[in-house]
């Protein structure tokens, strides 16, 4: 099991009915890969009413699961465009309507960090106007070049080795990536941390 409580929990429903149905969880194949199965069991009981074991099915529904988050992730992107068109539109400080679309994205899209940039009177530079912080653990403090210049309020678009941000102001296309790095001060453990970005593109022209 991906979370190593679920495996108790499934017992715990077990022991308190003798069956479940319909369990679902996400668990890692032989070869390292996450899966999604749903699982049906029961309790097989003795003539003196002991348990002998525990009986039943398990079927791969990842299929099914990428499909709803799929349809899921679509129906937030359609919500969040619909948001930050009306939010653009209204009157008022450019601060204040970028910090508005910036907790629309973060709500939204659930992540950690949602941050703007705009481009600065000197367009070879783009200075951060909003963002929304919901980090509660130490992943603005890894050392990872993924959020080399994603955690900076101004990043230069003259450096010539570009990460991230920079990259995706200069070549106006989105840009996805995904690092794992340690967790300070938590020995050995992991985290993976996942980076989107998107260009601000008005009339052909960069704004942020």
């Amino acid at each position: 099991y991906v979370q190593i409580d679920r495996a108790r929990e499934l017992l715990n429903m077990l022991e308190a009915s003798g069956s479940v149905s319909g369990f679902e969880s996400e668990v890692y194949r032989a070869d390292g890969q996450h899966i999604w199965i749903s699982e049906n069991a029961s309790a097989l009981l003795d003539d003196a009413g002991r348990l002998v074991c525990y009986e039943g099915t398990v079927e791969d529904i990842t299929d099914r699961k990428r499909a709803q988050e799929t349809l899921m992730e679509r129906s937030r992107l359609s919500i969040l465009e619909a948001e930050v068109g009306v939010a653009l539109c209204q009157r008022g400080e450019l601060s204040e309507i970028l910090q508005t679309c910036a907790e629309m994205m973060a709500g939204q899209l659930d992540c950690n960090l949602a941050r703007v940039w705009t481009v600065d009177l000197d367009p070879t530079y783009l200075t951060l106007q909003a963002q929304v912080n919901r980090n509660t653990n130490n992943a603005l403090h890894l050392d990872i070049p993924l959020l080399d210049d994603a955690l900076r309020d101004k990043i230069s678009l003259s450096t010539p080795e570009l990460s991230t941000v920079a990259a995706v102001a200069r070549s106006r296309n989105p840009l996805f990536r995904s690092e794992c790095a340690l967790i300070p001060h938590q020995g050995r453990s992991r985290t993976e941390v996942h980076f989107a970005g998107f260009p601000l593109v008005v009339e052909d022209r960069l704004v942020g």
